[in-house]
């Protein structure tokens, strides 16, 4: 078990060097719907999957051409406040995960893959309006 950790920790410490030493920026937008290199984390941080630790992530503020705030998306339906549901661009439900938010950089995003309605997207502005209370 401990091996198999390693070794997974290994593999994601190796793409995020590549990823750092890119030089490719993208240039997400508001509400863009984006695969992303979310990569190995600790805990219930959530992962990326597959060989690239890959993730969709709704992106909820640009705050330049190097850094966003996104939020993860799933396809498993939860329920509860941190948990905002939504249809996709393929008209399939899926889960926003507003207890995983997180500041990433523009070299983590690898392809757009849709946009968030904008009543979805309210919701999603409203749950983390709360988090300031």
């Amino acid at each position: 078990m401990q091996d198999e950790i390693s070794e997974i920790f290994n593999e994601w410490n190796d793409l995020k060097i590549s990823i750092h030493k890119s030089e490719s920026f993208s240039y997400p937008q508001v509400r863009d719907i984006w695969w992303v290199n979310l990569g190995q984390n600790i805990g219930v941080e959530i992962n990326g999957k597959n060989h690239r630790f890959e993730r969709p992530v709704v992106v909820i503020k640009v705050f330049n051409t190097l850094g966003m705030l996104v939020a993860p998306t799933t396809s498993t339906l939860k329920e509860g406040r941190f948990f905002i549901p939504f249809v996709n661009s393929e008209n399939k439900l899926k889960t926003v995960n507003m207890s995983q938010i997180r500041s990433i950089s523009s070299k983590r995003f690898i392809r757009k893959i849709g946009e968030m309605g904008v009543e979805d997207f309210r919701r999603v502005k409203m749950v983390l309006a709360s988090f300031a209370k």
